[in-house]
């Protein structure tokens, strides 16, 4: 079973690389991070990168896949306090920021139980 992930962030193009490299760094088994972009309009020198990260995770340990990528989050808001990123799994959705990074172990807890 693999599972796919949107992560956004309120930051600008440099940020979500940021964001990515971070989540790339945790060395997660069997996880694809890739960037979105736009569809190449005629006329266009190439695709506009969409503020969006995709992340495929293709194994079923899936509760140490997120908590590699929530403890990204959470050095990514530390290196940018204003900043907010939203995990999106079909409707569940959760947004994080310094206040909701507090508690990880209870924010991991519940995000697995709604997308599994």
């Amino acid at each position: 079973m693999s599972y796919e992930f949107k992560l956004e962030c309120n930051g600008n193009e440099d940020d979500l690389f940021e964001l990515r490299d971070l989540i790339q760094e945790e060395r997660i088994k069997d996880l694809k991070v890739e960037q979105e972009m736009a569809p190449i309009n005629k006329g266009s020198m190439g695709a506009d990168i969409i503020p969006l990260l995709t992340v495929v995770l293709g194994s079923p340990a899936i509760g140490v896949a997120i908590t590699g990528i929530f403890n990204s989050i959470k050095t990514y808001l530390e290196m940018k306090p204003k900043s907010q990123v939203c995990l999106k799994n079909g409707d569940v959705e959760i947004v994080f920021n310094t206040e909701t990074v507090k508690n990880p172990d209870k924010l991991i807890s519940e995000f697995i139980k709604k997308v599994k």
